[in-house]
């Protein structure tokens, strides 16, 4: 392709270039993969986030406790007291002793 110049006595230059149209086709494709890499991740992260909040509600902490005590078979130690009895000393454990804090990282212990 020919450009011209104003200023310049020959008042054009011949250039010789390379066409780029592959190179940004390819691009494309590697950037709307990345798009939908991204948003994959993203959703998936959503979704993570709101079981880890999920997690930490009172009903969800008490089952969790409940259901680690059986597995060690220590819930057979409270077979004599009421179930009410119970669920109040566990709750006391969990948000007396544990907290929130604690039960997280009892969380992260497990999952590993």
């Amino acid at each position: 392709f020919q450009i011209r110049e104003a200023l310049h006595l020959k008042g054009s230059h011949r250039y010789t270039v390379q066409c780029v149209l592959p190179l940004n086709l390819f691009s494309q494709q590697i950037f709307t993969f990345i798009w939908f890499w991204y948003m994959m991740v993203f959703i998936v992260s959503i979704f993570d986030v709101i079981a880890w909040v999920t997690r930490f509600l009172p009903s969800k902490q008490y089952n969790y406790i409940k259901r680690r005590l059986q597995l060690m078979k220590r819930d057979t130690e409270f077979n004599n007291y009421p179930p009410e009895f119970i669920k109040r000393y566990y709750m006391q454990f969990i948000f007396g002793y544990l907290e929130p804090d604690g039960l997280f990282m009892l969380r992260l212990l497990s999952s590993n």
